[in-house]
Order: C-alpha cells, then structure tokens, then sequence
C-alpha cells in the first residue's frame, strides 16, 4: 500500500477512500498508474485553457480502460497541448518526460 500511496502521492487515508471506492486500482501496473497520474496532474493545464473542468473525478480517469483514456484524454487535447501524447508515451516506456 506503501508503493501505491507514494505512486498517487496521496496520504494513507486518502488510498483506503480510493481503494474503497475502486478496488480495481490495487490491481493495476504501476506504470499505468503513473502514466495516467502524470496526465491527470497535468490537467490544470487544460482546465486553464476551459478544456475540462476541474475536479476531476481521478478514480474514475484511472479506472478507465486505457483505449478509452488515451482517446478522451490524450488524442482529444493533443492539439490543445502539444506534446502530450509523448509524454504519456514516455511515461508509459518508463521514462520521465519534460513538462507538457
């Protein structure tokens, strides 16, 4: 639980809500869970442009199958912020990309 609360970056408390709420996420990779994080939490960027709403239900983002993730949130915004499918996709790989 440790790794899945440094890979949110949210507290203890934080994890059981989700946890209770989703229990899926205890099975997921800890590179999807990171890939998604990374764009989630570069979602003030496109809140700040009207884009989306903030408060983003996060559970839900990261419960999603990835087809549909990448396709709402990823190809869907790609013109709006450049750079971030290759973002997602260098997360994704593993590895740590620049700042969208």
């Amino acid at each position: 639980m440790e790794l899945l609360s440094s890979t949110l970056g949210c507290s203890m408390d934080e994890l059981r809500y989700a946890i209770c709420k989703s229990p899926q996420v205890l099975g997921f990779s800890e590179t999807k869970l990171r890939a998604k994080i990374r764009v989630l939490g570069d979602q003030e960027a496109l809140a700040v442009k009207g884009l989306i709403r903030k408060g983003l239900d996060f559970y839900h983002c990261v419960c999603m199958r990835d087809e549909v993730f990448v396709a709402k949130y990823i190809d869907h915004y790609e013109d709006a912020l450049p750079g971030l499918a290759d973002a997602y996709a260098a997360v994704r790989a593993g590895k740590l990309p620049a700042q969208v």
